[in-house]
């Protein structure tokens, strides 16, 4: 008989075995490294609805608005990422272009205006060139801003909007009207007033009173003027049609104009906002679908995308949304306090929206420093800490229920907003998904 072999394994297939091991952990590790494979493994998982058009998941709907694509894809397609990098772009050119020295901003001021600086540019270019025997006035504006540390010094677009009608206007006039606005309503309109750099107010008023602690720090680089504002209410005054006939004044001796003061509270706002847009706009064309369909276009991405707000600008211009926001904004039809003019009066105002001519200050609570409206961050908890809750604390200002319309009241953006907080059950509704 033969002896029977050993079933133990000899020391080649050991090493064969071993061998065949590291090769194939080497290939693993080598396949792992590949930026194919990193790419599939970690890409982010992104939800996706196959197969049917709709998909039910517990009592939810789930439909796609278009065939998804790959989850593999390294490029992140969602309309907000393109969004985002549009306003990382905006906000880099925008900031990139600031002007770093005095000269800079004089001649970013005439490219962009078409006209000199105004009083205080020249007193620093002359500070400048000779120190000998110049003071603190000769610094004004540009050392004012600069000792600050405001950030984009060449910013002046909004008051050089709220300004840009009045020059159509002959001084004279601008100045008569400013000197007379508050003679027929001073209880909404204050007119201040400034003399050889000291600060006069015909009527006190809380809102009024606290501007001229603000112009007192600056008085003494100002000329003589008048300044008409807002005195108790934050409603904006004028709004003047898109085609004004100017009035000219040519004498300050002239009998004061007529204002044209009219109340306009509990009404449609559109009513006295479309005249002032453009022809082809949608407030003035407010039944036809293709001027809706423009406007909407002008402002946020179709519903296919999301929906997505595009210009932040455009989305709250009336002449733009007016129409869809008429009923569904307590200002737009039930405005509680409204004197309204239809003329070009300058009224300085804390607020307005895109159609009046207000010319905009700063609002008081800036200067004031209420506690009741400074943000504390002391006082904070860290972001981990906060539970999931909304809270709102407030008064319902911003519209009034009349009598006459005793329902409105429930389209009002305040309280729609608890009335959708509180409808927060998804059972048998229908949510769009964006499709990657």
């Amino acid at each position: 008989m033969r002896p029977e072999k050993d079933a133990t394994p000899s020391r080649r297939t050991k090493l064969s075995i071993l061998g065949l091991l590291i090769a194939l952990f080497i290939a693993n590790v080598c396949i792992l490294n590949s930026e194919s494979t990193r790419s599939l493994l970690y890409a982010p998982w992104l939800p996706s609805v196959t197969g049917a058009s709709e998909q039910r998941v517990g009592k939810h709907v789930w439909r796609k608005s278009r065939e998804p694509t790959s989850a593999r894809a390294v490029q992140d397609e969602h309309p907000i990422r393109a969004l985002m990098e549009d306003a990382r772009w905006r906000f880099h050119a925008y900031n990139s272009d600031r002007s770093k020295t005095f000269k800079e901003t004089v001649e970013k001021y005439r490219r962009t205006y078409g006209r000199h600086p105004p009083p205080g540019f020249k007193q620093v270019c002359r500070y400048i060139k000779s120190v000998v025997g110049a003071g603190p006035m000769m610094w004004q504006w540009y050392q004012f801003a600069c000792e600050r540390h405001v950030h984009n010094i060449d910013d002046f677009a909004q008051i050089n909007d709220d300004l840009r009608p009045f020059w159509a206007l002959p001084p004279p006039q601008i100045r008569h009207y400013a000197a007379h606005t508050s003679d027929s309503h001073q209880n909404l309109v204050a007119t201040i007033s400034l003399r050889q750099g000291q600060v006069f107010q015909d009527l006190w008023g809380w809102r009024s009173e606290t501007f001229v602690k603000t112009l007192s720090t600056i008085a003494q680089f100002l000329p003589d003027m008048d300044i008409p504002i807002c005195r108790q209410c934050c409603w904006s005054r004028s709004t003047n049609p898109f085609w004004y006939p100017t009035e000219h004044t040519e004498d300050s001796t002239d009998p004061p104009p007529d204002y044209g003061y009219f109340w306009h509270a509990g009404t449609s706002y559109m009513d006295l906002a479309a005249p002032a847009c453009p022809p082809e706009s949608y407030a003035r064309n407010p039944h036809s679908p293709s001027h809706r369909a423009a406007a909407e276009a002008s402002y946020k991405l179709s519903a296919s995308q999301g929906g997505f707000m595009t210009n932040t600008n455009l989305s709250t211009d009336l002449c733009t949304v007016g129409p869809t926001l008429a009923h569904t904004h307590a200002f737009l039809f039930a405005a509680e306090s409204l004197l309204a003019t239809q003329k070009l009066i300058p009224i300085f105002s804390e607020c307005k929206v895109s159609v009046n001519n207000d010319i905009l200050f700063p609002a008081n609570m800036y200067w004031k420093k209420d506690k009741r409206y400074e943000y504390d961050d002391a006082a904070d908890i860290p972001w981990d800490d906060k539970d999931d809750v909304l809270a709102w604390r407030g008064v319902t200002s911003g519209g009034l229920a009349f009598e006459d319309k005793p329902e409105e009241w429930r389209s009002m953006q305040r309280q729609r907003l608890v009335a959708l907080t509180n409808a927060t059950a998804l059972e048998d509704s229908t949510v769009l998904i964006l499709a990657l």
